[in-house]
């Protein structure tokens, strides 16, 4: 008989990337440049005051899409949908940088 090993997550490795919604910490590019001012960027997302969010559906196959705490997010992000966080991470970076803005961090 085989002996079933109990699977451990170390605490001390980082888990974040196992979680279902990861959250963008973003920034400007250059502080000295203009704002996008067509209005599709919600300034809130640079104060903090709005977060953008990578969210896995588990009830569509684990596809990752992007939400706003606050608001609806724009149209080129709306009806996107990826198979890797990471597809969906280098998307978005792509959209942000034509509009002077980079993600900082991800939590």
């Amino acid at each position: 008989m085989v002996a079933l090993k109990e699977q451990f997550i170390d605490p001390a490795k980082n888990t974040k990337m196992l979680a279902s919604d990861r959250v963008f910490i973003l920034e400007k590019i250059d502080p000295h440049a203009p704002d996008d001012d067509s209005g599709v960027v919600d300034k809130r997302i640079l104060t903090g005051a709005n977060k953008m969010h990578a969210i896995r559906d588990e009830s569509s196959f684990n596809l990752w899409y992007f939400k706003y705490d606050h608001g609806i997010v724009p149209e080129a992000l709306k009806g996107q949908r990826f198979t890797k966080f990471d597809i969906a991470k280098a998307f978005l970076e792509k959209y942000f940088a034509t509009r002077n803005i980079r993600i900082k961090e991800v939590i």
